[in-house]
């Protein structure tokens, strides 16, 4: 099986923590208890063998359904050879949009990205984008919340909601519990820069190559005071 549908040891720990505690609550014999287990071990077993099938099968539709948010941009990535070309656009959609911590995958994403590009695409999850990106100006504000940490590295994913970055910067548990200092990021770029649009989550999300920044170097701003 692919690394990115094995269990890692955390994982399990927390889960057999979330379950005791279950049991504990319902009152359970110990015999029930060994007999939810097993009906729970059952159920993972299907549940990853339904995962690895679609996984073989290529069908990226299926397979994301079966994986959790951090799963989602590796599944495509090991997909991505396979999936149809008029597909791909959709499908990377639904795994930054569904997805979680797209930072870990920024190699492939960027990647994919230009290859889109190239192609003449821009990812949108939907309508709604489409019609966004239709009524933008020809020059576009954006936003990334982050940590100081992350340095020149600039993700992919920025939102042209400054509200929206200054709460990702805070209160997002990806950088909740980090040493490094929260920090909102603010860039001047052109319409044509942008390769994507993902507005159903409600985070005005704007998908960006990187490669932008070189000649249009972004910028701290103040918390709460970004003008």
């Amino acid at each position: 099986m692919n690394a990115p549908f094995q269990r890692d040891g955390k994982w399990f720990v927390e889960m057999l923590g979330a379950v005791t505690e279950i049991a504990a609550g319902e009152g359970m014999t110990p015999e029930q208890f060994d007999a939810f287990m097993r009906t729970m071990a059952e159920g993972a077993t299907r549940h990853d063998a339904e995962k690895a099938a679609a996984v073989q099968r290529g069908d990226w539709r299926a397979a994301l359904l079966l994986c959790n948010s951090e799963e989602r941009p590796l599944l495509i990535r090991d997909l991505w050879k396979r999936i149809p070309a008029t597909e791909k656009a959709t499908a990377l959609a639904e795994a930054i949009a569904s997805g979680d911590a797209p930072i870990r995958n920024r190699r492939f994403l960027v990647r994919a990205l230009r290859e889109l590009r190239t192609a003449g695409e821009i990812v949108f999850d939907g309508a709604e984008a489409r019609q966004a990106f239709a009524a933008l100006a020809e020059d576009v504000t954006i936003y990334r919340g982050t940590i100081i940490a992350e340095g020149s590295a600039f993700g992919i994913c920025w939102t042209a909601d400054a509200g929206k970055a200054e709460w990702f910067a805070t209160q997002h548990h990806r950088f909740r519990n980090t040493e490094s200092p929260p920090v909102v990021l603010r860039a001047e770029i052109s319409k044509a820069d942008i390769a994507g649009l993902l507005w159903d989550r409600g985070e005005s999300e704007v998908l960006v190559i990187p490669d932008v920044f070189k000649r249009r170097r972004p910028v701290a701003v103040p918390m709460s005071s970004r003008g």
